[in-house]
C-alpha cells in the first residue's frame, strides 16, 4: 500500500528510508549518500482507507543520513536541529513515513556568494573542482621566427639611432665633420617630423599647429643652451661619457617598441635620453652645434618611437630595407673610431636579429603558467557601442 502511495503521488525514484510505528521503531540509519528532503506525510493502517494527510510545512533541504540524527518525541514530532534551530513536524499515531529522493546529480558547489550553500565558509570546491578550474598559458603569445625577427629589428633600429647620434656628438666634437653636415641632420629631422604628422601620425593635425610645434620647441631650446652648455662644466669628461650611456641604457629599456609590456614607459624612456643628450652636449664649446643636437635628441626621443612603430607597420617592406641601410652605416662608421668595436656591433646585430629570435621561438614551447582559483579576481570592462 505504501508503494502505491509513493508510485502514485511521484514519478521519481522515491525511497522510503523509515516507516515508525507508536512503538518507535526506528531502522539503522548506515547510508553515507546524501540525500534531499522532500515532504513528512502520515498514512493510516492498511485495512483503513488510506486518505493522506499531508503534514503543512514541506521542508526541503540537504542532510546525511551519516551525521544527521532525528529524535521521535512522546508529544508527537519528530525534531531535527537544522542550522542551530529545532525544525518539527507533527505525525499521526499509526504510521510516520519519511519518503526522500536520491538526487541524481547532488548540488555542486558554486563560487557564488548571494546564495546559501550547503559548504563550510572556507570550501573552494574540493580537489575536483580545484584541478577543474586550472589552466596554463591563458595569456601567452606564441611568436613565429618572422615575426621575432621584425621585432628585433624594431629594437635594433632604435639602438642604431643612438649609436649614430653619440657617433655624430663626437665627430663634431672632434672637429671630424663639418658643421653642415649637423644642419643636414637637423633639415632632416624637421622633414621626417612633417612626414610623420602627414603619413602616419593617429591624430594629423593641420599645418598650423605643427609649425607652432616646431616654432616652440626651438625657442626653449635656443634660450636654455647656454646653460644646458655650461651645466656640467665642472664634472670630468669619463664620468659624463659613462654616465651619458648608462641614461641611454636606461632609455631603451623603457622605450616603446610596438609591444605592449608594463615596463614601457613613454615618461621615463623620454626624460633619460634627454638626459643622455645633455650630459654630452655639455662637453661642446659652441651653443650653434649644441642648439642643433639638442633639437634633434628632442625629436628623436619624443617622437622616435611612434615614427617607427608605425612606420614599421605601415611600410614594413621599406622599413626592412632602412634598417640595412642605418646598420650598415653604423657599423661603417663605429670602424672610423675603431675596427674592433665596429666588428663586435656587426656580430651583436647578427646575434640579436638571428639567434636570439630563434631561442624565443625554441623556449616559448616549455612556457607553462598557471592560472587558478587563487589568481585575484579581475572586472571585465563592458564594451559601449
Amino acid at each position: 500500500m505504501i508503494d502505491n502511495w509513493l508510485n502514485g503521488r511521484y514519478s521519481e525514484n522515491l525511497k522510503v528510508v523509515f516507516i515508525a510505528s507508536k512503538e518507535r521503531d526506528f531502522p539503522d540509519f548506515g547510508l553515507v549518500d546524501k540525500f534531499e528532503f522532500m515532504e513528512y506525510s502520515s498514512i493510516w493502517d492498511e485495512d483503513e482507507t488510506p486518505p493522506i494527510y499531508e503534514c503543512d510545512e514541506v521542508m526541503q533541504f540537504q542532510f546525511s543520513l551519516e551525521s544527521d540524527v532525528f529524535d521521535c518525541r512522546e508529544a508527537g514530532f519528530i525534531r531535527r536541529e537544522l542550522d542551530g534551530k529545532m525544525a518539527s513536524v507533527r505525525y499521526e499515531p499509526h504510521y510516520f513515513v519519511v519518503c526522500v529522493r536520491q538526487m541524481t546529480s547532488p548540488t555542486g558547489w558554486q563560487k557564488i556568494l548571494y546564495r546559501k550553500q550547503p559548504f563550510p565558509d572556507n570550501y573552494s570546491g574540493g580537489d575536483a573542482q580545484f584541478l577543474k578550474e586550472l589552466k596554463k598559458n591563458v595569456s601567452v603569445v606564441h611568436y613565429d621566427y618572422r615575426s621575432a625577427v621584425f621585432g628585433c629589428m624594431n629594437f635594433l633600429t632604435h639602438v642604431d639611432l643612438l649609436t649614430m647620434y653619440f657617433v655624430l656628438f663626437l665627430n663634431i666634437l672632434h672637429a671630424n665633420w663639418s658643421i653642415n653636415v649637423l644642419y643636414t641632420v637637423f633639415t632632416s629631422t624637421i622633414l621626417f617630423y612633417f612626414f610623420f604628422c602627414e603619413y602616419l601620425s593617429s591624430n594629423p593635425a593641420n599645418g598650423k599647429e605643427h609649425g607652432r610645434t616646431i616654432v616652440t620647441l626651438f625657442l626653449f631650446a635656443y634660450a636654455f643652451t647656454p646653460v644646458i652648455r655650461t651645466l656640467t662644466t665642472s664634472i670630468s669628461t669619463d664620468t659624463i661619457y659613462a654616465t651619458s650611456i648608462i641614461t641611454a641604457i636606461l632609455s631603451c629599456f623603457f622605450h616603446d617598441y610596438g609591444v605592449k609590456a608594463p615596463v614601457v614607459s613613454y615618461p621615463t624612456s623620454v626624460s633619460s635620453g634627454l638626459s643622455s643628450a645633455i650630459f654630452l652636449l655639455s662637453r661642446l664649446e659652441d651653443d650653434k652645434p649644441t642648439l642643433l643636437l639638442l633639437v634633434v635628441a628632442f625629436t628623436l626621443h619624443a617622437y622616435g618611437a611612434e615614427f617607427r612603430n608605425r612606420l614599421f607597420h605601415v611600410y614594413p617592406s621599406f622599413s626592412s630595407f632602412a634598417f640595412c641601410l642605418l646598420s650598415s652605416f653604423s657599423i661603417y662608421c663605429i670602424s672610423a673610431f675603431s675596427v674592433e668595436l665596429s666588428f663586435f656591433w656587426a656580430l651583436l646585430h647578427v646575434f640579436i636579429l638571428f639567434i636570439c629570435p630563434l631561442i624565443l621561438v625554441l623556449k616559448q614551447t616549455g612556457k607553462c603558467t598557471i592560472h587558478g582559483p587563487w589568481d585575484e579576481a579581475v572586472p571585465i570592462k563592458s564594451v559601449k557601442n
